[in-house]
């Protein structure tokens, strides 16, 4: 078995391959934050019973102790209480089977849990996909322009190829006069000391011609980065340049609002919170619509939509769910025979059962659907499973 990677951020790539891992065996284990790093004892102690707790469970389904002792053995390796005290203002989800250990960070609040299945139990983790949306930030300057690619809960720095290092740099073979230079105070100028332009006092139209052709060049750059994208694109720059960015832009998917600052004096977390914060509501109208959508089928096209569970679990089997509003906290144990299309439902786990609730929310997903985490039903009946068909 590998061994388990530092422990990092999960991201929807990596939830999208668990939901692609399935085989005999499949433990996940889930453990909340502490209050402070010196807790590292107590989390270790709690992943010890969890362990413990896995043992039992996977006795009772009849795995073999030769099995349990190679998935459990990467595991133990994280029973230090130093190390975990790093991680103490994170929940930690554990991902475990006979060839797989990999364990991550949540920034929210799990509860402790412990599955065994047949597929890893992504479930809780439904709120990282929803909350949460990828966004470009173009940080605009007159030199060093750079671009993050940020989520809600992570941001990191993209490469741009082939671009100016400057709007110098872009200007360098051109004939300009000496006999005033641009004043070195202007927002976004700073550092461009060899460009002079005759009698300008404020970014005229003989400057705005050539910063308009360096942001061409920018644009081009980000253009190769972004070309098969849809995420919005969000500037960070003073007035002027964005104006000025928005005629040279040619990504179809650049936001209207805008990051108004001179963007060396925001950190990266700075930014990060101003991004998410003008992206967010683009994500949340998705889903927004969604149940708008379930609404009226209720009334339109009634059988499109079900919150029966073995007619769920049916269709995501085969392809025909669009769209599925789970409550994380619901469980429902049984067998899905893919012979007849029929559920057997038990009200506590047996040997052969799966998960059914996740295995609803994997099928789903594997078939290109999508799932949304409520925290309530959307029905008069508090129902924590719905579902709209796509036939």
């Amino acid at each position: 078995m590998n061994e388990i990677a530092d422990i990092g951020l999960a991201s929807s790539t990596e939830i999208q391959a668990l939901i692609e891992e399935s085989g005999l065996v499949c433990l996940s284990l889930f453990l909340p934050p502490s209050e402070n790093p010196s807790e590292g004892q107590k989390t270790a102690i709690r992943l010890e019973n969890s362990l413990r707790r896995a043992a039992q469970l996977m006795a009772l389904r009849g795995d073999h102790p030769s099995v349990l002792q190679k998935m459990l053995g990467p595991v133990r390796t994280l029973l230090d209480a130093q190390y975990l005290g790093q991680f103490y203002n994170s929940s930690l989800s554990l991902f475990v089977a006979p060839n797989t250990a990999r364990i991550y960070r949540v920034p929210f609040v799990l509860e402790e849990m412990v599955v065994v299945d047949k597929r890893f139990y992504i479930t809780p983790l439904l709120p990282l996909l929803n909350d949460d949306g990828e966004f470009y930030l173009l940080l605009l300057n007159l030199q060093d322009v750079k671009l993050l690619h940020g989520t809600h809960y992570h941001v990191d720095m993209l490469p741009l190829r082939d671009i100016p290092k400057s709007l110098e740099e872009t200007l360098r073979f051109d004939d300009f006069t000496s006999e005033s230079h641009v004043r070195p105070s202007m927002p976004g100028l700073r550092g461009i000391s060899g460009i002079v332009y005759r009698g300008v006092t404020a970014p005229g139209d003989t400057m705005k011609a050539g910063i308009l052709r360096y942001f061409q060049q920018i644009d081009y750059g980000v253009q190769q980065v972004l070309h098969t994208k849809q995420a919005p694109l969000i500037l960070t720059g003073v007035q002027y340049l964005l104006s000025i960015y928005r005629k040279a832009n040619t990504y179809p998917h650049l936001l209207e609002q805008d990051i108004m600052s001179n963007p060396n004096s925001l950190s990266i977390a700075e930014l990060h919170m101003r991004g998410w914060a003008l992206a967010a509501p683009l994500f949340q109208q998705t889903q927004k619509a969604a149940l708008e959508q379930y609404q009226r089928y209720k009334t339109t096209h009634t059988r499109l939509v079900t919150n029966d569970l073995p007619t769920i679990i049916s269709a995501a089997h085969h392809g025909r769910v669009d769209t599925l509003f789970v409550d994380t906290h619901y469980q429902q144990w049984g067998v899905f025979d893919p012979q007849t299309a029929s559920v057997t439902m038990h009200t506590k786990a047996n040997a052969n059962d799966v998960e059914l609730v996740n295995d609803a929310v994997c099928e789903t997903m594997m078939h290109k659907g999508i799932v949304y985490a409520v925290d309530t039903a959307y029905d008069s009946d508090t129902i924590p499973l719905t579902a709209i068909l796509r036939y």
